[in-house]
């Protein structure tokens, strides 16, 4: 094979798929590859796995009709895992599926009908499945999805469509078992690619959306009250802050505008006593009681101006040490303000948590109860299995007389 693995698959001369299973020594010559249209050999061994094989290549060999006999066969295991999917589903009769794009939940749809591979409307889909009488489209996708030109085409016709997408196989064992073809598309991302919204299904379909819409709708609605809420509060308190910066400045303005008034007026004094020392017109005696009281009043001065510049210099102080208060409390309201705007990403990010852990269990019960429900089926399928089994051989027992030796063995080969 193309990739080292075993057919299992093929069509017969009607184009029908058949599996090695369904081989007997009646049809064994009419079993030709899906990926090239050559004539196979069934080999149904007592060790390997039963399989097909390609003939080798003679001239009189069959072909199926519309093949070419030299074209390179195209068949891979992915092509095999189509084929079965499409069994699984039509075996089963069920599927696990989205109701709904907003929060889906997932439901286990049982199907009235299952057809393979029948025409409508001019394409082919894989699946066509019914629920009283309303048609599913099922698409299985294993490695090529279906365009957009097909999804606009399938909405434009208000079709439901679902695409089952595949692409997590992996090759394991020479076959593709049907132990594999349950696992996978237990796991299997189901897709809508179009909903009818004039049927009993697309109109629940719909109505889970809108409900969701809704919910949602409402639960960003309260969190932008209670958002917007807190927001006016803290601008609030940061233009109650600033207001009392600006305040703060126009006082130090102030004080710095009488520093230099006081300056001015030393300034004058220093000239004062300048012009008292040049003149020599008064008495030495006069000079010098003047010289102590202008001395003394100086003196006064500037004791008066240095505890103004001192008290000056404390408000001063005291105004900084308040800028730099309310500049560290509009740092901690920025600081608050980004925690507030992590702790709503946190807060949405385990909402979203929390719906895939509810996604996940769901999903985790529907696939528990769909295992139980197919053992269930299967033990049934081997206890009838092997009633029959008895009854065959004990009709061959009664019959040894009638039927010939070789029938018989032919006959209990084939039922065992």
């Amino acid at each position: 094979m193309s990739d080292g693995m075993m057919m299992t698959r093929a069509y017969n001369a009607l184009e029908n798929v058949i599996s090695i299973d369904d081989i007997h020594s009646s049809n064994r010559d009419d079993c030709f590859c899906i990926g090239c249209g050559g004539q196979l050999t069934a080999n149904k061994g007592k060790i390997k796995a039963h399989y097909f094989a390609h003939r080798p290549n003679k001239s009189n060999l069959k072909t199926l009709a519309g093949y070419d006999s030299t074209m390179v066969c195209n068949w891979s295991s992915e092509s095999e895992v189509h084929i079965m999917a499409k069994e699984y589903i039509a075996n089963t009769m069920e599927l696990l599926l989205p109701i709904g794009t907003i929060n889906p939940i997932h439901k286990i749809i049982e199907f009235s009908s299952v057809k393979l591979e029948k025409r409508l409307n001019g394409r082919v889909p894989d699946i066509i499945a019914s629920i009283n009488g309303e048609r599913i489209l099922i698409e299985i996708a294993v490695m090529h999805k279906c365009d957009n030109d097909k999804i606009k085409e399938l909405r434009a016709n208000n079709l439901n469509c679902i695409e089952i997408d595949l692409k997590n196989y992996k090759r394991t064992g020479d076959i593709v078992s049907h132990e594999q073809i349950k696992a996978l598309m237990s796991k299997a991302n189901a897709k809508w690619l179009s909903v009818s919204a004039s049927n009993q299904f697309g109109g629940s379909f719909h109505t889970h959306d809108k409900e969701q819409f809704k919910k949602l709708n409402s639960e960003y609605k309260n969190n932008k009250h209670f958002m917007t809420v807190d927001i006016t509060a803290r601008g609030r308190g940061l233009e109650s802050i600033k207001s009392d910066i600006e305040s703060s400045e126009l006082k130090l303005i102030s004080i710095n505008e009488n520093i230099a008034i006081k300056g001015g007026e030393l300034d004058e004094i220093k000239s004062k006593i300048a012009d008292i020392n040049i003149c020599n017109l008064i008495s030495r005696e006069s000079s010098v009681l003047r010289n102590e009281k202008l001395n003394n009043e100086e003196r006064n001065r500037l004791l008066s101006v240095r505890t103004d510049l001192e008290i000056r210099e404390v408000a001063i102080s005291e105004v900084e040490d308040d800028l730099a208060c309310r500049t560290k409390k509009l740092i901690s309201l920025e600081s608050q303000q980004a925690e507030l705007a992590i702790k709503i990403a946190s807060e949405e990010e385990a909402i979203r948590k929390r719906r895939k852990k509810i996604h996940d269990e769901v999903n985790l019960e529907a696939r528990v109860i769909a295992k139980r429900k197919y053992d269930k089926e299967l033990e049934r399928t081997d206890s009838a299995l092997n009633t029959t089994r008895l009854k065959i051989k004990k009709i061959l027992n009664k019959t040894k007389s009638i039927l010939p030796t070789e029938t018989r063995l032919e006959i209990l080969e084939m039922i065992n």
